[in-house]
């Protein structure tokens, strides 16, 4: 790249990556908005934070301090909405004098765990497969009973283009 051309887009980069720039977009990231959002809010489009990632990833200022501290933001602000979440109350009744009684969230505290600690606590995958796969073998089974054999054998023979294991469970021979 010629030397001109790398003054101009250092000098360019530089002089929109300042301090008030950043304490927006650390602003906007505290308040829940995305980072690729919060930049692009104020005119910093995703090719340029990309360029500033490379530049802050070598080691570069003032991209390196200014991408630490938006990634602080972002890490305070989830750790605040994670607290939040785990906080929920809900009203379970009401006492003599008629005010709420109020008692932790069971549920908000289930849906915080199945999201920050998916591999323990989401609800497997494997069920959503399973189901896939009776409705699969149901449709099969009824157009084994209305087709023809020749009909549905060339069903499967359709189906199997997609996917070398056929729809009846058989194994495939190579």
């Amino acid at each position: 790249m010629a030397d001109g051309k790398r003054e101009r887009l250092s000098t360019a980069n530089a002089t929109k990556c300042t301090p008030a720039l950043i304490a927006e977009v650390i602003a906007a990231v505290g308040h829940g908005t995305p980072v690729n959002a919060a930049f692009g809010a104020q005119g910093i489009p995703r090719q340029t934070l990309s360029l500033w990632r490379d530049n802050a990833a070598a080691g570069r200022e003032p991209y390196m301090t200014a991408l630490a501290d938006v990634a602080r933001a972002v890490d305070l602000c989830t750790a605040a909405m994670v607290r939040d979440v785990a906080d929920a109350m809900k009203a379970i009744g009401r006492d003599s004098d008629g005010g709420s009684i109020m008692a932790a969230d069971p549920q908000t505290r289930q849906w915080l765990l199945e999201r920050t600690r998916p591999e323990e606590f989401a609800p497997s995958v494997t069920i959503l497969v399973k189901a896939q796969h009776d409705a699969t073998r149901s449709t099969l089974d009824v157009a084994r009973r209305v087709l023809e054999p020749a009909q549905y054998a060339l069903l499967l023979a359709a189906l199997s283009e997609d996917d070398d294991a056929p729809a009846d469970g058989a194994e495939v021979q190579h």
